[in-house]
């Protein structure tokens, strides 16, 4: 099954990601883009094909106090939902995960974020250049934090077995026989 993990996050200082685990185990991760069109361009191709879990989002009581915090809290809430849009349009099945669940699974709460990026490499040894990519200049990789929850919260809900995974393979089980019975129904005619 491919298994995607969205960090829905829009900081510069530390932009979200997207990762996909594909069936062989291959890992794929990039910045989330902050436009529903991008976000859509790149999961287009996984459309009925995955699964995918999104960080659940989590606002403080002391973040709505600050003005300049209230506005970002907006633009999150929106770039979360245009995350859940997109999925729920290309009937990606979905769970919203809380940080702390993904965390507890592979045992990082309360560490830092080099923690998250250490345990992602550990995790998956084959995504070090996907998690260490070239800065916006060009000039040195560094490790996205983004890129690398995005990829613990994949494997965490790869490590779920419910019923959207059942009802995927469902789907496609259906989806097969009714092309076998449309091709089947054009020989006779």
């Amino acid at each position: 099954m491919i298994t995607i993990g969205i960090d829905p996050g829009i900081s510069v200082a530390a932009p979200g990601g997207i990762a996909i685990i594909a069936e062989d185990g291959g890992v794929t991760g990039l910045i989330c883009p902050k436009e529903a069109l991008d976000i859509y361009k790149i999961l287009l191709p996984y459309k009925g094909k995955a699964v995918a879990a999104i960080e659940e989002l989590g606002v403080r009581h002391s973040d709505l106090l600050e003005a300049g915090k209230v506005f970002n809290i907006v633009k999150m809430i929106r770039h979360h939902q245009s995350c859940v849009d997109v999925c729920s349009i290309l009937e990606i099945p979905f769970v919203l995960v809380a940080p702390m669940k993904w965390k507890a699974h592979h045992k990082l709460v309360g560490t830092s974020v080099s923690d998250c990026i250490s345990k992602a490499i550990e995790v998956f040894p084959q995504a070090i250049d996907v998690i260490y990519q070239l800065s916006p200049g060009g000039r040195k990789k560094v490790p996205y934090s983004g890129i690398a929850a995005a990829l613990l919260m994949a494997g965490w809900r790869r490590s779920q077995s419910d019923d959207a995974i059942d009802l995927l393979a469902e789907k496609k089980a259906i989806a097969i026989e009714k092309t076998k019975a449309a091709n089947s129904a054009k020989t006779r005619v």
